[in-house]
């Protein structure tokens, strides 16, 4: 299956928001606890001002593992749709089936 080299360029760019968004979550909560506890705003302004993040949380997508297809993306596999569907007719993924009803 050929993928298209943008999708993966923007799988590359989202792992790499995911890490910066790891790495800095912990350190925004506890900014936004000493924010709404009026901290000194000088001690916070020189100790805790740090450029934030440029992206939302909810821009951080799931991505198909194959495909790089970023839409109906099943979340327990990974998989887009398409790519899930035809694994499982192959048979390569155990306890899933095709169900007709």
């Amino acid at each position: 299956m050929k993928t298209l080299p943008f999708k993966k360029a923007n799988m590359f760019t989202d792992h790499k928001n995911r890490i910066y968004f790891s790495d800095t979550e912990i350190f925004d909560v506890t900014c936004l606890i000493l924010k709404q506890t009026k901290f000194s705003n000088n001690l916070f302004y020189f100790c805790f001002k740090r450029h934030r993040h440029s992206f939302p949380f909810t821009s951080l997508k799931n991505y198909c593992l194959l495909s790089g297809y970023s839409r109906s993306v099943f979340s327990r596999a990974k998989l887009s749709r398409v790519a899930l569907s035809r694994r499982i007719l192959d048979g390569s993924m155990p306890g899933f089936y095709k169900s007709v009803w």
